[in-house]
């Protein structure tokens, strides 16, 4: 048996046998760097999506302030003319 074959485990569950295929040597080493490249570009993805939602929040916040104040500032010109 070789260093870079597939080794067959068996797991008996509910009764029935189950093979399992694990990755061993030169396989298990590929797999491995594919596995973190594939982590590093879902946390690259993940981070433009968090600033992209952030940047929409802060516009929605802005735009809200500015309402706000408009709002105030014809209260407060309604309450000057009042008076």
């Amino acid at each position: 048996m070789s260093i870079d074959s597939t080794v067959e485990q068996e797991s008996h569950t509910k009764g029935h046998a189950a093979r399992i295929s694990t990755p061993t040597g030169a396989d298990s080493a590929s797999s491995t760097t594919g596995l973190i490249s594939s982590l590093a570009t879902d946390i690259g993805e993940l981070m433009r999506s968090e600033l992209q939602l952030a940047r929409a929040e802060i516009s929605e916040s802005i735009d809200s302030a500015k309402a706000g104040l408009i709002s105030m500032c014809m209260g407060a010109a309604v309450l000057l003319a009042g008076v």
